[in-house]
């Protein structure tokens, strides 16, 4: 038989959901646009119960539930899913309490503004 470790209850750490964020992040990091939202979008569909708020990456403690969405976001925004990145962009404003709206205009101009958009929420949530 092997050591017995007692089992810390403050240290539970859902390694699925740890797996499959860091894919989504790594995938867009590469540009593989579509296995980061393969991963986000089953990260996102894998927990029981809405994300909650206080989930983070245990690899890196400034990385958090918003940073996925913007990734999906961005990742969607990339493959020209615009409902999608709407919709993410939506959760991530409501996230933060923010006036602000999402850019839900699709034409040329309105997708310049939604990149904008995409850019200035990752910066706000780079700075927490």
């Amino acid at each position: 038989t092997g050591l017995e470790k007692k089992q810390d209850q403050w240290s539970i750490i859902n390694t699925q959901a740890e797996i499959l964020a860091g894919l989504t992040f790594a995938y867009h990091a590469k540009g593989n646009d579509s296995k980061a939202i393969e991963y986000g979008r089953t990260f996102l569909d894998s927990t029981v119960k809405p994300l909650e708020p206080g989930w983070f990456f245990t690899h890196d403690s400034l990385l958090n539930y918003l940073d996925l969405r913007i990734t999906l976001a961005a990742s969607y925004f990339a493959k020209g899913k615009f409902d999608s990145t709407i919709l993410q962009v939506t959760v991530i404003l409501d996230s933060l309490n923010s006036s602000e709206v999402a850019i839900t205009d699709t034409s040329l101009n309105g997708r310049k503004l939604m990149a904008k958009q995409i850019m200035s929420l990752q910066d706000v949530l780079f700075s927490k």
